[in-house]
């Protein structure tokens, strides 16, 4: 078995032995392949005849396999195949911002890229190519970049001013600005009117010049003669009214000297002049009362009754015009009647006779008014006063009569070219006109402007809070309604004002921390106190102004107010101390409890005796030595002016545009001694522009009087605008209209009424004002060339429409000429005092040439 099994093993070996010997018999081949740059991509070893394995091409950047040099199947040999390569060829391709072609370009691999020059389009800066390749690696589209050129499109005005500058992308429609008004010059085109923007352009507005137009708001009228209006006696003596007794004044003295809080009666045998302090009533000689104001004058055969302090009061508040009044000489009483609708027809007539004297007065003195339309409304007034006697009483024709002779008054008043027309206001307090949104602003505003106001003294600070957007006082006024369109009411209120040429002055209750109460944010340190202790005047609570804190305050205040808010101007009202009388003591002080006097703080007394080297105790000194009760009030005085400068520069500062003004007392000695207040000095040192003296009397004369001391006394140094308030005072709708006129006399005065609370509410004051509206009268605060032509227009309507026919021989066409020269070129202006030196009339000629002068003062002609 063994034996057998070896040989099958020894058989099989023998077999592959055999085998072995007969392969390596073949022929062997060496096959290489070959790649690009020669590098050996695979080496085989083949029998002859085996099928060849060709293997993968490698791949090469920027090349393309195409093929093997030989196409050999089988073995046969020793063989190198190499593999054949092709360079690739590129598309480079160049386009625009529009993707249209600029260059292309056909590139092998790794060829360098040759870009073409920056290509230039209209409108638009290159700024490079979207790609940054040098050489050709593959095919690609570069697309050149470019950014939208932005120009200047500017609009030029009249005289070269500019009107507006756009800056806008090429291709961008141009909106054309609306052109400006331009007095004198009609708009017609734009020089050139390009639709889309292509690149720098200057744009000129072309305007032709027009005729210079005047108003109308005088005319002639030849031999003017107004009849007296029908006698009212019968007429009222039908109307009983005897058992309509109202009440009974005694204690009347008959003639004599007014003493204190003293009633008298004067007639004919023992009138007398009677200071302004107080109130009476005029009584004509059937025993109605006719007039009833501060001074009255004596009617003919008839009686005054003339009271002093609270007897004036009494007598104003119980006495009015068209009582029937019966006066007991023997016993000093007087009986008061009262009838509604005589009072009414009494007080139309006494008014209608004024405005009679008034326009006949006018027409002799040759003031350039409406003569025509007063002629009218006089003779509607007295066809409307003869249909009441002969129809009878009726409210609708007395309420026309009213309203008639109220227009009379103030048609009456002549205008003059720089007034400030102005009232105080008091915010969201004027009757009709809430001001709780930005509509109810504009509608209060537009009547403001319908009235012919053109500036308004703004309540802005009061009462230590304010009425806008603040970091140091509370919004106590109109912090909780929105103003669309506008951060705040005071922001509204001054951009729409000025929408309306309406000129805007903070009116701050400068020094008042507190009115009627004392807000619990104030801090209680901060508040003056008197002699006795006590911290408020009257409920009037005052800052305590020689503390740091306050100085501080005060000044962080004004400084915002100046800086972020467009004001015309700000008014310091209540800069001064409460009332004092202690210079009013000559001797020893020994009734404490009558001394009036602020501000015994701890600071302040200090300060005091400080400054002047005062030891002991103050408030002893101050009972028994007048010396240091004047040093006392030089402190007090000093303090105030120190105030006054710091305010002064903080907001000229903030904005040297903002005018600054005070309303003040009427006379320097009296502010000064009772209120610390010199306020001349402030405007000899150019602390103050403007001062508003607050002239509140019912007294025509007394005005007249002190408004002549003021104007003496300031001399130039400061504009004036004169506080009135004659309705609030004993006088009335007609008082007013006499007052505004006795302001206007003075040129370049202006006038503010206390306050529109008054306006509003009164129907007659609010048409009197729009009689008198004049659209040529400018505000003080008016540029130089805004009054220039102010004055032109005004002349050229008086001229045209009254003055020519006056004076006939007054050369219309050649004042005309040079009137238009002058308001289109200043150089001109002068040529018109020619003119009007050759008027015959001396009375017209003297006043206009008084007007003329005035204004070449103050446009420094």
């Amino acid at each position: 078995m063994k034996k057998a099994l070896i040989k099958v093993l020894g058989l099989i070996v023998c077999l592959l032995l055999i085998g072995c010997t007969e392969e390596q018999l073949k022929t062997r081949y060496t096959v290489e392949w070959i790649g690009f740059n020669d590098v050996m991509i695979e080496k085989k070893i083949y029998n002859e005849g085996s099928k060849l394995d060709y293997p993968t091409p490698p791949t090469i950047e920027g090349y393309t396999f195409i093929g093997w040099d030989k196409t050999i199947k089988k073995a046969s040999e020793n063989v190198v195949i190499k593999a054949i390569y092709e360079i690739n060829t590129y598309t480079i391709k160049f386009v625009d911002i529009n993707n249209d072609l600029i260059l292309e370009q056909k590139l092998t691999h790794k060829q360098k890229i040759i870009y073409p020059e920056e290509p230039t389009i209209p409108g638009y800066e290159f700024i490079g190519w979207d790609k940054d390749v040098k050489y050709a690696t593959k095919d690609l589209t570069i697309k050149a970049e470019y950014i939208k050129l932005t120009y200047n499109i500017k609009f030029y005005g009249i005289n070269g001013k500019l009107i507006d500058t756009l800056n806008l992308s090429y291709g961008s429609p141009i909106y054309y600005p609306t052109p400006p008004q331009v007095d004198g010059y009609q708009f017609v085109k734009w020089d050139n009117e390009p639709e889309f923007v292509e690149g720098d352009a200057v744009i000129n507005a072309i305007y032709t010049r027009i005729e210079f137009e005047y108003t109308n708001y005088s005319s002639y009228v030849e031999d003017l003669i107004l009849d007296d209006p029908q006698d009212i006696t019968d007429f009222i003596s039908k109307i009983d009214y005897l058992n309509d007794l109202i009440g009974e004044l005694d204690g009347i003295i008959y003639g004599k000297f007014r003493g204190e809080n003293e009633l008298h009666a004067y007639d004919v045998s023992n009138y007398r002049s009677r200071n302004s302090y107080g109130h009476e009533i005029a009584i004509n000689k059937n025993g109605v009362v006719i007039a009833s104001s501060t001074l009255v004058d004596l009617p003919t055969d008839g009686l005054i009754i003339s009271g002093h302090g609270k007897a004036g009061d009494s007598l104003n508040s119980n006495v009015k015009v068209g009582d029937y009044v019966i006066y007991d000489k023997e016993n000093g009483t007087i009986k008061i009647y009262r009838s509604e609708k005589v009072q009414r027809i009494v007080t139309a007539y006494e008014r209608m006779k004024s405005a009679k004297t008034k326009i006949n007065d006018a027409y002799n003195s040759y003031k350039a008014l409406d003569y025509q339309k007063l002629n009218l409304k006089y003779l509607a007034s007295l066809d409307t006063l003869n249909k009441i006697i002969s129809d009878g009483y009726q409210d609708g024709l007395m309420k026309t009569l009213e309203l008639l002779v109220v227009e009379l008054h103030y048609l009456a008043i002549e205008s003059n070219v720089i007034e400030t027309k102005a009232f105080w206001h008091y915010a969201t307090r004027a009757t009709g006109y809430p001001e709780k949104t930005t509509s109810e602003v504009c509608n209060f505003l537009d009547k403001v402007s319908e009235i012919g106001i053109n500036t308004i003294y703004l309540n802005t600070n009061f009462g230590g809070a304010c009425l806008y957007t603040s970091q140091y006082l509370k919004n106590r006024t109109t912090g909780t309604y929105t103003y669309e369109g506008y951060k705040d009411y005071l922001e509204c209120f001054i951009t729409e004002a000025h929408k309306r040429n309406i000129r805007v002055v903070a009116w701050t209750n400068t020094f008042i921390c507190g009115d009627g109460y004392l807000p619990n944010y104030i801090n209680k340190d901060y508040v003056a106190i008197d002699y006795n202790g006590k911290n408020n005047y009257n409920g009037m609570y005052f800052y305590d102004i020689t503390r740091s804190e306050v100085k501080t305050l005060l000044n962080c205040v004004f400084d915002e107010l100046a800086a972020n808010y467009d004001l015309d101007g700000i008014e310091f009202d209540f800069i001064r101390y409460p009332a004092s009388n202690l210079l009013s003591f000559t001797d020893t002080i020994t009734d404490i409890t009558k001394l009036n006097d602020f501000c015994y703080t701890d600071s302040s007394i200090n300060l005091f005796k400080g400054k002047y080297n005062i030891t002991g105790d103050v408030k002893t000194l101050m009972l028994n030595d007048e010396n240091i009760r004047k040093l006392w009030q030089e402190f007090k005085v000093n303090n105030v002016t120190e105030m006054v400068k710091m305010l002064s520069s903080t907001i000229k500062k903030a904005n040297p545009n903002t005018k600054v003004s005070a309303a003040v007392m009427t006379s320097i000695s009296g502010a000064i001694k009772t209120y610390a207040q010199d306020f001349l000095s402030w405007v000899e040192e150019g602390y103050v522009d403007c001062l508003e003296p607050m002239m509140y009397v019912g007294s025509n004369s007394y005005l007249m009087t002190r408004l002549a001391s003021f104007v003496e006394l300031i001399n130039g140094k400061a504009d004036i605008v004169v506080g009135i308030s004659p309705d609030n005072n004993g006088g009335d709708v007609i008082t007013l209209s006499d007052q505004i006129a006795i302001v206007l006399n003075y040129l370049n005065l202006g006038f503010s009424e206390f306050s529109s609370r008054n306006i509003f509410k009164n129907e007659e004051i609010l048409l009197g004002l729009s009689s008198c509206k004049k659209d040529y009268t400018k505000t003080q605060l008016a540029t130089k060339d805004e009054i220039k032509k102010a004055y032109l227009k005004k002349l050229l309507d008086c001229l045209t429409n009254y003055y020519q026919y006056v004076d006939k021989a007054i050369d219309m066409a050649t004042f005309k000429e040079a009137i238009n020269e002058a308001y289109y070129d200043t150089n001109n202006f002068s040529k018109l005092v020619l003119l009007i030196n050759e008027i015959q009339n001396e009375n017209i000629k003297n006043k206009l040439l008084a007007e003329y002068n005035n204004i070449a003062r103050t446009i420094g002609e």
